[in-house]
């Protein structure tokens, strides 16, 4: 307790000291984090995954038996719950999902950076922290994206939080609020049970800072206040048997990942999954502050053990965990670690700061070489993302059936029609990005229906025809799937092609 009350004092301090430059960086802060998050965010198309996960939202809104829907395909609800007050006050239903993981971004920065200052004890990483969480490409990417990934790296970084002041601190109030937080995390996705695992971890941070004779009373204690944190986290976790869904959870995990007895028969998933997600951070962070996070790691372990050990084993802890299990691996599944390399490239700022601090040129120099490849990267996914260097497991998001070009356009021309008549929109597919990427924006349009067909039938569909004997424009979107289906009642109006000619999302009319 002492240490934090120092530390309090030292912040005021600094913040005395330093008044009018940290207010204007603050403010700097806010304003790059809103154009960083918030600008130009329908650049990159809607994604197969953020279509269903915004149509859930939707359906939960207009029906309250429905606020479990996320379960019947195995995903926890709390994004889908909390996505519902930003389609009530946002209109275009993609901006809408897209900014609730924006501001789950906010408070990922703030958690972090208050994280930076008590972990390292030193307050001059309020500045260093919050520019890295801000330029860094990983958690902007998925703070423009519409889904669970960035609501999971706050619920992740913040778990890393509670458990290191429950080791230093023990106190009951702390640990009321840690079991809410977990809670919550578990509703967010299952790699939450990570942070549930690792907690405990904390421990040694009582054990180094307890005197011998009191030493067994506090593990005790602290102990008794992990077992209260469970049994609230899991409480919160099991509102979801309110549904008769919930089993599908664990249905849904085995498609991703393989019982641990056959990953410890297969070790060659473990090195093949190991060698993507280094990939994806040496990418995704950028090389330079991959390099400093690593560097800083290094550093705290020889400077703190304990609170080197204590960070490296909660990311490579989740970081082994997955890459030994996961059956189906992409970046979105490693993304929530990011924020702990990110301490480990702090770390490395603030020592290269003090090492430099009567060199302020050199220094300069440094952080326009530590930052000027997030920039362009950040600069690319805002304004150019089809020229940001995705991985090959990411193409997804450009290329191929998941990629949503096209789906606006189309969506605009059905509701110019159906001012006039009723317009009926067939589409190849029932659970996707068709047709949830179309009902998300016809979503209480009057005049117009959208029909799912899987598989593909003969086209035009027969039962689609009767809507032109009746006066209705009646229309049909084939997603990727190559062949000219064109015909004398079949008429393409329009293809509209994916990245690197990857396929296509092409428009057909039907007619008389």
């Amino acid at each position: 307790m002492e240490e934090f009350k120092k530390l309090w004092q030292e912040g005021l301090k600094f913040f005395h000291d330093q008044r009018t430059l940290l207010l204007i960086f603050l403010f700097s802060v806010i304003l790059l984090f809103i154009f960083a998050r918030f600008f130009n965010l329908t650049r990159l198309p809607i994604f197969c995954d953020e279509a269903i996960y915004i149509r859930w939202a939707q359906i939960a809104w207009h029906d309250a038996s429905m606020r479990f829907i996320s379960l019947t395909d195995g995903k926890q609800p709390l994004q889908t719950w909390l996505t519902i007050p930003f389609l009530k006050i946002i209109d275009d239903p993609l901006v809408a999902g897209r900014a609730m993981s924006g501001i789950s971004g906010f408070f990922l920065l703030l958690v972090a950076t208050a994280l930076a200052i008590l972990y390292f004890a030193d307050v001059k990483v309020a500045v260093i922290m919050p520019v890295l969480i801000l330029f860094t490409p990983y958690l902007l990417f998925f703070d423009r994206m519409a889904l669970a990934e960035s609501l999971l790296t706050l619920f992740g970084i913040g778990a890393f939080l509670f458990s290191y002041l429950l080791g230093k601190l023990r106190r009951l109030d702390l640990s009321l609020i840690a079991g809410v937080w977990l809670g919550l995390g578990l509703l967010v996705k299952s790699q939450a049970l990570f942070f549930l695992i690792l907690f405990p971890l904390g421990l040694i941070f009582t054990i180094k800072d307890c005197q011998r004779k009191e030493r067994n009373r506090e593990i005790t204690k602290f102990l008794a206040l992990y077992f209260l944190i469970v049994i609230i986290a899991l409480a919160i976790y099991n509102v979801q048997r309110l549904s008769p869904w919930m089993h599908i959870i664990s249905q849904k995990n085995e498609t991703f990942a393989v019982p641990l007895s056959q990953a410890l028969r297969e070790p060659q998933r473990l090195f093949y999954n190991l060698q993507l997600a280094i990939g994806w951070f040496w990418n995704y962070l950028t090389p330079p502050i991959f390099l400093s996070s690593l560097l800083g790691i290094f550093l705290l372990l020889k400077k703190d053990f304990l609170k080197g050990f204590f960070l490296t084993t909660w990311f490579l802890g989740p970081f082994l965990g997955e890459s030994l299990i996961a059956k189906i691996f992409t970046s979105r599944y490693a993304a929530f670690l990011a924020p702990l390399l990110l301490l480990g490239a702090g770390f490395f700022f603030i020592n290269t700061l003090s090492y430099l601090k009567k060199k302020r040129g050199i220094w300069l120099v440094f952080l326009i070489l530590m930052l000027a490849l997030p920039l362009w990267r950040d600069y690319q996914l805002i304004f150019v993302p089809e020229k940001f260097s995705f991985a090959q497991t990411d193409r997804g998001y450009l290329e191929g059936w998941t990629a949503g070009y096209g789906i606006t356009e189309i969506v605009g021309r059905v509701k110019n029609e159906a001012l006039d008549s009723k317009v009926i929109v067939g589409v190849e597919g029932t659970f996707g990005l068709l047709p949830q990427g179309m009902e998300i924006y016809l979503d209480g349009v009057d005049n117009t229906a959208v029909v799912g067909y899987y598989p593909l039938p003969k086209l035009p569909p027969s039962e689609l025809k009767a809507g032109i004997e009746k006066g209705e424009k009646v229309y049909f979107v084939i997603n990727n799937t190559p062949g000219n289906f064109e015909s004398d009642r079949f008429k393409l109006v329009k293809s509209y092609p994916k990245v690197n000619n990857s396929g296509s999302l092409r428009l057909y009319e039907i007619v008389k």
